[in-house]
């Protein structure tokens, strides 16, 4: 019932964009004295910085992965005020660059991935050059890339993955289920290839879905018929929320689910605010993963999508002007 009723009320009722604006910028400062906490206390009880992912978050039962789309938007938020004081302002910098560290240090490849991603539209859009604004524009993404990239690469957790999926990896079908009918290969690259061909076959074989409840079942009897170790061991769910739902609710979920989406995307589209960069968040971690299989992600959505739609219906008006994301 939350999970309905607080969307509705965040599209129905009134909003200050400043007063908005002003919290959300709060909430940045606020995460960012979390996070110096976290870091202090990961030096303290376990001696390093940089095994986040395996000791402290698991510690306290964080899921990184939720934790680590609230980063994204603290760092979507600070770079709107950062364009708002015409990118001069040292602190929103330091904050840009703390909170992608922060993504690197626990690991979060998807969500640094997307970030990359919003940082370059964000760049397109509103950075602006006297002369050759193209190759200046593709010089900075590029050198961001690279450096974010380089720094990734540094994290114990994430160069171990790295190394395992560059050193396991094959193109070949075949050969993908071979190994992974013979050991449990840990490559998640080719462990998603193999699960969205399960939810495929259960698509294609349910066309209106084998209902919320037995999906789970579907996929584990999927597993059982590959013979897939890890999907067997794990019992994974689809990881990616366009199969979860297909499986689901078949077609016709599929397609209620695109289309909202779609709207939202579209009603975004215009001005590109803090709902456009939502949105492109939500659209492509549920590429890799079933985002909705947990209430963290309902909530991260239902809450977020409802606010800045609300705030984008106000966009024309003097409410709207004085906020540091117009």
């Amino acid at each position: 019932l939350p999970f309905l009723v607080l969307p509705l009320t965040l599209l129905s009722e009134p909003i200050l964009a400043k007063k908005c604006a002003k919290l959300l910028y709060a909430n940045c400062i606020f995460m960012f004295l979390l996070l110096i906490g976290l870091l202090i206390a990961q030096f303290t009880i376990n001696g390093n910085f940089t095994r986040f992912e395996h000791q402290l978050f698991e510690t306290l039962d964080i899921s990184t992965f939720y934790f680590s789309a609230f980063i994204y938007l603290n760092i979507i938020t600070v770079l709107f005020h950062l364009r708002h004081e015409k990118f001069r302002n040292l602190l929103d910098i330091g904050l840009i660059l703390f909170f992608v560290y922060f993504l690197i240090l626990l690991g979060a490849r998807i969500s640094l991935v997307i970030t990359l991603i919003s940082l370059t539209l964000f760049f397109i859009r509103f950075v602006n050059f006297k002369k050759n604004d193209f190759s200046k524009k593709t010089i900075l993404i590029i050198c961001t890339v690279l450096v974010t990239s380089i720094a990734a690469y540094q994290i114990p957790q994430i160069k171990k993955k790295v190394d395992i999926t560059v050193r396991t990896m094959d193109f070949d079908f075949e050969t993908i289920l071979t190994k992974n009918q013979i050991s449990i290969t840990r490559n998640s690259i080719e462990y998603r290839v193999l699960i969205n061909y399960c939810s495929f076959q259960i698509f294609k074989e349910n066309i209106i879905g084998v209902g919320t409840g037995d999906n789970r079942v579907e996929m584990q009897n999927q597993y059982q018929k590959l013979n897939f170790r890890a999907g067997i061991l794990e019992n994974f769910n689809c990881h990616n929320q366009y199969f979860e739902e297909a499986t689901k609710t078949g077609v016709f979920g599929l397609i209620s689910f695109t289309l909202l989406l779609g709207f939202t995307f579209y009603t975004s589209l215009k001005e590109k605010r803090l709902l456009f960069y939502v949105v492109i968040y939500i659209s492509l971690v549920c590429l890799t993963e079933s985002y909705f299989y947990r209430h963290h992600g309902i909530m991260f959505g239902a809450f977020f999508i409802a606010l800045f739609s609300n705030l984008e219906k106000s966009s024309h008006t003097n409410n709207f002007k004085d906020a540091f994301f117009n």
